[in-house]
């Protein structure tokens, strides 16, 4: 079992249809504000592995896998050789203070409390590949008659994976001095393996209105901007507005791949359906 549709994607990266693979969270909920369910706790220990990201993302499956045997539970921020965005574009310089949600994350296993880390590491293709890897060493020895077969998938996606990466650079180099605003900061990782111009953030903190100085600020920025990005999981009212007034593009941006069928080609599926999105709104 994993906790969201994106990790679920990388393991079938690696199992193919050799292994179940069940989702905790639907795709049309924020990760960040999911409450658990007494169910949830049911079907997570009732599963050979749990796999997450970890508490910087989903802070509420925290409690729920405390008793779950550690060796049953993988956290893909434990992993070595994850590349992290080097800085974190917010919206405007003085109300950095308010984005400050202390989440304490694990780096190579040590606790960091690195509030400015983007968790959604999986929106780095080379992150992927890492991710993938590290699964295939776990579940090979977890499964050890699946070890020639997952290392054929894994075979299979790294080609994938990487011809696709390739491709997508070159497309990128076209649009990468187009700014652009995103409602949520959860594409770091994205925009810095691609190179591109994020000018702004409405959203800096879960859950706390913007203050008027921030706006002004927003609609500064959106005099220079291509286009806005919305979040799908959540209400976009700020992001239409700007939209509107500033005559923008706006496309939903789905980091969660809620409208991707699970398999085993669903990763790749969906890194061209954020990409195809993202060029879309800035050409």
């Amino acid at each position: 079992m994993t906790s969201i549709k994106p990790v679920a994607m990388l393991i079938k990266a690696v199992v193919g249809d050799e292994i179940p693979v069940e989702v905790l969270l639907s795709g049309n909920v924020s990760p960040h504000d999911y409450k658990l369910k007494f169910s949830d706790i049911r079907a997570i220990r009732s599963a050979d592995f749990f796999v997450w990201v970890g508490p910087g993302l989903e802070s509420h499956l925290s409690k729920a896998i405390e008793n779950y045997p550690s060796a049953n539970v993988i956290q893909l921020t434990t992993f070595k050789n994850i590349q992290w965005p080097e800085t974190n574009i917010l919206g405007h310089q003085e109300d950095t203070h308010n984005y400050k949600n202390h989440h304490s994350l694990v780096i190579d296993g040590q606790d960091s409390n690195l509030y400015n880390l983007d968790p959604h590491l999986w929106l780095n293709p080379e992150n992927s590949l890492q991710v993938v890897n590290e699964l295939k060493r776990i579940l090979s020895h977890r499964y050890p008659e699946y070890k020639a077969v997952f290392k054929k998938n894994v075979e299979i996606f790294s080609v994938l994976l990487k011809t696709m990466d390739g491709e997508l650079k070159e497309k990128f180099r076209q649009v990468k001095e187009r700014g652009f605003i995103v409602e949520h900061d959860g594409y770091g990782h994205f925009i810095e393996h691609y190179g591109l111009r994020q000018l702004g953030i409405i959203d800096l903190m879960e859950g706390v209105s913007i203050t008027a100085r921030h706006r002004a600020r927003l609609e500064t920025l959106s005099v220079n901007a291509a286009c806005i990005f919305t979040y799908p999981q959540r209400n976009n009212k700020i992001a239409d507005q700007l939209a509107e007034k500033f005559e923008l593009n706006s496309r939903g941006l789905d980091a969660m791949g809620r409208n991707v069928s699970l398999g085993q080609g669903s990763y790749i599926e969906f890194f061209n359906d954020f990409s195809a999105t993202v060029l879309t709104c800035l050409e």
